[in-house]
């Protein structure tokens, strides 16, 4: 499944983002929706993950179990510029992974602003950003909502389409904090390190990203 961003990213770094979350966070994320094969098959799209951000340590970490038959925890390393999908914590494999930790991580500069919105009766005050983009023969589509004052994410809504499928996802985060509980969720296995490297990039492919923790995600 190719959900992330094709582009340089260079394109991204030459820019300063417009905001990004605190240097630690992790929480839980919810997604639905559906999705639609060229061959006409149609299915729904319903998931948790466990998301965790070190940005001292550069290091991403995303547990997906809620919804699939296998558990799958992807990290990446944005120091060692690789990705470790582990499943079940039985096998792993290697990806490269391009870039810096704030290109995945901060709302970057070609996002578009599309204002301020007031949550709730006491008023929590988010920003919208919002992008389109296309390479090859993929167009995407995400908006995302943050808070205003230290830019947490709250929701995103993602689409995106191609010959072979299109998607659609609402996206929510709960139960976030600034403490890490359990920091060995960071941990890579030591068969993750003695794994070969595939020859191709992530899994989940890579460019500037629009919080590419969202979007990043094994395989169906």
């Amino acid at each position: 499944m190719k959900v992330l961003f094709v582009l340089s990213v260079a394109v991204c770094s030459a820019f300063a983002p417009k905001c990004c979350p605190p240097d630690t966070w992790e929480g839980v994320m919810g997604t639905n929706g559906g999705y639609l094969e060229s061959s006409g098959e149609t299915g729904p799209i319903s998931e948790e993950a466990l998301v965790h951000h070190d940005r001292n340590r550069s290091i991403q970490v995303t547990v997906y179990n809620e919804g699939r038959v296998d558990e799958y925890r992807v990290i990446r390393d944005y120091i060692a510029n690789e990705e470790y999908t582990v499943v079940n914590e039985t096998s792993c494999t290697r990806s490269y992974l391009p870039g810096t930790f704030e290109d995945g991580y901060c709302v970057p500069a070609y996002a578009r602003h599309n204002g301020v919105h007031v949550y709730g009766i006491n008023g929590l005050y988010t920003n919208v950003y919002t992008y389109e983009l296309s390479y090859g023969d993929v167009d995407i589509k995400q908006s995302v909502i943050v808070t205003s004052d230290d830019c947490v994410p709250l929701a995103a809504v993602y689409t995106e389409t191609n010959p072979s499928k299109s998607q659609f996802r609402s996206i929510g985060f709960y139960n976030l904090t600034t403490e890490i509980k359990d920091p060995s969720v960071f941990d890579i296995p030591a068969m993750c390190l003695a794994a070969e490297a595939v020859s191709t990039m992530a899994a989940s492919d890579t460019g500037p990203k629009l919080f590419d923790w969202v979007m990043r995600r094994p395989r169906h």
